[in-house]
């Protein structure tokens, strides 16, 4: 008797499946949208530091963008019993970005043929000129619901935080950066003994991250120890061995740091800053 009850269940829900599959979806909404000014960003053409050529065509544009959103990326949830795919996905074509804030529900153990979808999409146009791109704004945005299932699967917003978040976006596009490091390795000779030396970096400023690769022998003193710049911590790496009368330091670390369309936020002065700082760790 169970059995008989769970098959016809199964047929019903089979039924309604494909009732649903007949069924005309919704035709899509569009809404036209009140006009932007273009955005217009011109990154450097060389990196002030490594004067290194840089080219626009390496910017990742989409996953720099994506951060400007208040919706999470794109991704799946809840899966296998059902998935819930939603977020916000970013993709480029034809001198287009396409946004689409998306949501889909699938059933029957991950078979995306039974599903709920409901999408907002915007498309932006954008060009590029040398190291030069313009964003345009769109004119209209739209809003599509699919199903398979008779009903349409909720949004992952309302249109008015969608539409807001677009704009927020749009009027953010001016801080597109290139994201560079920059090696510094460097060694400085110091009259005093290593053992001073090692203790001063313990002293002054202490382990990276509470990270503990500390190696001492009777020839070197290695560690990594905790480098602020501009206030933020990064890894410091340091050995301190016996040289002729005193002692020599190797030390080195990466400085990351961003190219926007106003400069770097590593200059070469803070370099010269950094050096000087761990010169006077050295011989203080």
């Amino acid at each position: 008797m169970i059995k008989k009850i769970v098959t016809g269940a199964l047929i019903s829900v089979a039924v309604i499946g494909l009732s649903g599959c007949v069924g005309a979806d919704p035709k899509p909404t569009i809404t036209q949208l009140k006009p932007m000014k273009p955005v217009v960003i011109t990154l450097p053409e060389n990196d002030p530091l490594s004067t290194e050529k840089l080219q626009i065509t390496h910017l990742n544009i989409t996953s720099q963008i994506q951060g400007l959103s208040r919706f999470e990326k794109y991704r799946r949830y809840n899966c296998p019993s059902y998935c819930d795919y939603r977020g916000l996905l970013i993709e480029q074509n034809n001198n287009q970005l396409i946004f689409d804030y998306t949501r889909e529900t699938t059933y029957g153990n991950g078979e995306r043929s039974i599903m709920k979808q409901n999408h907002t999409v915007f498309n932006m146009p954008y060009s590029i000129d040398k190291n030069t791109l313009t964003f345009n704004f769109p004119n209209t945005s739209k809003k599509e619901l699919i199903s398979s299932l008779g009903s349409t699967g909720s949004p992952i917003g309302s249109d008015s935080a969608i539409q807001n978040d677009f704009k927020q976006i749009f009027s953010k596009l001016d801080t597109l950066y290139f994201a560079k490091n920059f090696k510094l390795q460097e060694e400085i000779n110091s009259s005093y003994p290593a053992e001073s030396i090692y203790a001063n970096f313990k002293r002054m400023v202490g382990n990276y991250s509470y990270r503990n690769n500390e190696k001492i022998t009777e020839s070197i003193k290695q560690n990594t120890f905790n480098l602020n710049v501009n206030g933020k911590n990064l890894p410091l790496y340091v050995e301190v061995f016996p040289y002729r009368e005193g002692s020599k330091v190797k030390y080195s670390t990466t400085l990351p740091y961003k190219i926007t369309q106003n400069g770097s936020d590593l200059t070469k002065q803070d370099i010269d800053n950094i050096k000087s700082q761990i010169a006077k760790i050295v011989n203080d």
